[in-house]
This record gives C-alpha cells, sequence and structure tokens, in this order.
C-alpha cells in the first residue's frame, strides 16, 4: 500500500462529466512521477457523486499536496471564469474584475487551465492588461516580464514570463537577452491566447547564474524586470553589461553608466573586450557598487544627505574591494574605471534628457593613457541608436561635426582633425574644436536610401540635442 495512493473527490451530481473527471485527473497526476492505475465512479442517492483514483506513487519524491489539489478542485467547480473573477477581486474592484475576468478568462486555452489554475491566471491577466494600458504612442512598450518562483524549484531555479500584447515572441530574441542577464534557459511554454489582440505568454525555466541563488536574485525581481522588460522592447542595449543587474544588484541605469564608459575606452584604445570588462566587474560587487555610488552622490542634484560623508563612504568601500581583487588585470581595469568617473565633470545622467541618450563631459587630462595631442575637454554620448565624441583644445574654439563610418575609432579620426582644426584656426580663435557621431542603426542604404539618410539625420539630431543638454544657456 505504501506504493499506492488514494484519492476520493466528491462533488456535486450536476456538474460532474467527462471533462471535469479528466481535468481532475489531471490535477492528481500534476506530481512528477504519479501515474494512474485504475479510477471508478459511484453515484449516490443524494446530490454528491463520488470519483475514487488509484495512483501509483512509487516514482514521486513528494505526494500531492491535499490542500492544493482541493483549493483546485474548487476553483474547477466553481467555473473557470468566476474562479478567474474571484482572484482579480482580491486586487481589483468586484465589478472591474468580473469585467476583466469575462473579457480574459475565456481566451485561456485548457492546457494552461489544467497547469497554471485560476490564480495564476489572475496575476497574468493583471499583468496582460497593465500592459496593454501603458501603451501609447510615447511609450510603445508591449512586452512585459514576471520573475517568480514555486515552491518545488529548487535554489538554483528560476521561472520567468514575458507578455506580450502585438507580434510575437521570437526565442531567438528572447533566449541571447537571458544569457546576457547571466541566466541560462531550460525550457519555455507558450500559451497563445484564442483572441490573439489580447496578447500571448511566454513561460521560460531558468537556471540561475553560478554563485547565485534564486532567493537573491527575487529580491532584485524588480531591477531585474525592469531592465529586461526595456531589453525586451528595444529601449536598452543587449550586451552581458546587463549581468551586472543580476549579479551585483545595480539599477539598470548604473549598468548603462558603466556600459557608457566601455564604450568611452574602447574609443581611446583600450584592448579589454566586453566579456572581460564584464567578469571583473561582476568579480568585485563592492568595488562596482561604490563606483555607481560615488557617481550618484557627486553628480545627483536631487541627491539627500551629506553629500561629502558618501562621497567618502563610496571612495572607501571601493579601496575595500579593491583590496580583494587577486588578478593584476582586473585591478588596472577597476582603476581606470575609477580614473574615468573621477575625470567626469558634467553629466545628463540624472536629467530627463538621458533617456534618450547619456552624455559625460570628460577633463581628459584626468584619463590615463589617452593618445596625443590631449584634448581641453571632451564630450561623450551614448545611446542604443548613436554615439560620439566632441574634442575641445580649449574653452574657446571652433570646428564642425563629422559623421564618421568608423564604428571602433571614430575618436582617432575626430582627434586628427581636431589637432587639424586647431592648426587653421590660429590665426582666427585661440584654438580648435571637432566632433563626430556613429550612428549605429542605420538601415542598408542597398535597400533603403531614403531610410538610411533619415536615421542619419535622427542620430545626428540626438547627438546635438545631447551635446547641449549639459551646454549652459548663457546670455
Amino acid at each position: 500500500l505504501e506504493r499506492h495512493v488514494f484519492a476520493f473527490v466528491w462533488l456535486p451530481r450536476d456538474q460532474l462529466s467527462t471533462d471535469v473527471r479528466l481535468q481532475i485527473q489531471a490535477m492528481l497526476l500534476a506530481t512528477p512521477g504519479a501515474a494512474l492505475l485504475d479510477w471508478s465512479l459511484e453515484v449516490e442517492s443524494g446530490s454528491l457523486a463520488l470519483l475514487r483514483f488509484l495512483i501509483d506513487a512509487r516514482g514521486c519524491d513528494d505526494l500531492p499536496d491535499d490542500a492544493a489539489v482541493e483549493a483546485l478542485l474548487v476553483d474547477l467547480l466553481r467555473g473557470w471564469n468566476e474562479a478567474v473573477a474571484t482572484h482579480l477581486a482580491t486586487h481589483e474592484e468586484e465589478g472591474r474584475a468580473a469585467a476583466l475576468a469575462a473579457r480574459y478568462a475565456p481566451a485561456f486555452p485548457t492546457g494552461y487551465r489544467l497547469s497554471y489554475g485560476a490564480a495564476e491566471a489572475a496575476r497574468d491577466i493583471a499583468k496582460l492588461r497593465t500592459l496593454a494600458l501603458a501603451e501609447t504612442e510615447a511609450n510603445p512598450a508591449d512586452r512585459a516580464v514576471r520573475l517568480y518562483r514555486l515552491g518545488e524549484d529548487g535554489p538554483e531555479r528560476l521561472r520567468l514570463k514575458v507578455y506580450v500584447v502585438k507580434g510575437a515572441l521570437a526565442l531567438s530574441d528572447a533566449v541571447p537577452a537571458l544569457e546576457n542577464f547571466g541566466f541560462r534557459v531550460a525550457a519555455e511554454v507558450p500559451t497563445f491566447l484564442t483572441d490573439p489582440a489580447l496578447g500571448s505568454i511566454h513561460d521560460f525555466i531558468l537556471t540561475v547564474p553560478a554563485g547565485l541563488e534564486a532567493g537573491v536574485l527575487l529580491e532584485r525581481s524588480g531591477l531585474i524586470e525592469d531592465a529586461l522588460a526595456d531589453v525586451l522592447n528595444g529601449l536598452a542595449e543587449d550586451d552581458p553589461f546587463n549581468r551586472l543587474v543580476a549579479a551585483t544588484g545595480l539599477a539598470p541605469r548604473g549598468a548603462n553608466w558603466l556600459r557608457a564608459v566601455y564604450r568611452y575606452l574602447r574609443q581611446t584604445g583600450v584592448s579589454y573586450t566586453i566579456y572581460t570588462v564584464v567578469d571583473a566587474l561582476v568579480g568585485a560587487p563592492q568595488v562596482t557598487r561604490a563606483m555607481a555610488a560615488l557617481f550618484t552622490a557627486r553628480h545627483d542634484p536631487a541627491f539627500a544627505g551629506g553629500r561629502g560623508e558618501a562621497i567618502a563612504a563610496a571612495q572607501t568601500a571601493f579601496t575595500r574591494g579593491l583590496a580583494k581583487v587577486s588578478a593584476i588585470n582586473d585591478d588596472r581595469l577597476l582603476r581606470l574605471y575609477r580614473a574615468v568617473i573621477d575625470a567626469v565633470l558634467r553629466t545628463n545622467a540624472f536629467a530627463p534628457a538621458a533617456g534618450e541618450a547619456l552624455a559625460f563631459k570628460l577633463d581628459s587630462a584626468l584619463v590615463p593613457g589617452l593618445p596625443k595631442p590631449l584634448p581641453w575637454r571632451e564630450v561623450f554620448v551614448y545611446s542604443r541608436r548613436v554615439e560620439g565624441i566632441h574634442l575641445r583644445s580649449g574653452a574657446v574654439a571652433r570646428g564642425g561635426l563629422r559623421w564618421s563610418d568608423r564604428r571602433d575609432d571614430f575618436r582617432t579620426e575626430v582627434l586628427g582633425l581636431m589637432k587639424a582644426q586647431r592648426v587653421k584656426n590660429a590665426v582666427i580663435v585661440p584654438t580648435g574644436a571637432k566632433g563626430g557621431f556613429y550612428p549605429k542603426q542605420l538601415p542598408s542604404p542597398a535597400l533603403d536610401r531614403e531610410a538610411w539618410a533619415a536615421e542619419g539625420r535622427a542620430s545626428y539630431e540626438i547627438f546635438i540635442r545631447t551635446l547641449l543638454s549639459i551646454t549652459d544657456n548663457i546670455v
């Protein structure tokens, strides 16, 4: 008898049907390893019917949870729409919950209902509805995510749902993005609502990054969800710097600051690959968080508390964290990062303009290893759409801007032009300046010349607006 589990289910006779019996059977067999040996039906003289199930439990690590099965059974017998409405009513006004259930609940396929239940459907409906309401012309986001975990999941497993209200989610888009956050994708279960206008749900089973536990990542779920949603909506860069959000608890904008510093360093001739840089930052989380805190304390105009004390605390945390770094290359790289952050004189990182593109104004003399001649000041512009730089030889200087076709070394190109401009301007103004930008999302001119030119003009406008966002307008 220890190998078998007997399940007795009483239910109203008028609700008994083959479909209901199969759904109850599926609930009982949801435990991995469970197998049905036999079932029987007894219709009693009153208003009840009795279903008996005999289950082979030899392959089960755990027996089915009585309370969980009973809760699912109550939802089942209540009726799917009504059960969903009941769960929605826990966080929606009752009439609103009924209206949402009437619209969304019938669209969930049978497989979803058996696997997830009404409570999970209510959570998914809330996400889909919020996403649908948030989508506007100004905010074209049509994807959202939710990180969660089931009770039976081990410490190395997480689950993630991606909600899509328009179009389809290609695995070729989702899997690399998840891997750039440090996750390994074990499986994906899609659910397509019968009304395509309501959206679809993609449930991913993830293996957490080495050295981390699912519980820690759930504590950072808000940061991870925001960052991943931005990536899937095309609003943020999809690269290994996203690992910093999951691995170090850095906010998405903090990870973006460090990404921009890396892009700048690549333009100066630093040869470290993006993987080497991210590994160094992930391997020294205290240093990484300290650099973000130092940047915030120095440049956030709304910083609350003692700015001087916060700067000193961040510098101390950086020094202590660096003392734990044993690899010489990592030490050099982290010190170089710190030097660039120390060289930043002004930024738009805390202004609305940063939503379009990030700008750092740097004192070039404070950045180690820059090629000669050294500019007096330089402004680096970074966004997912365009990158650029503006170099000035002095406080009063003139020079033009250039649409560069050199993605990896446009600073070298602009530096040479600044040097020439400095000579040309010797008899006009004290010295010279030069700027250049590289559009990163140009379509092929062979396929659409007008779209290519339009993207170039748009990139130029972003570059100019971003330069002006850290320029004083003194009349």
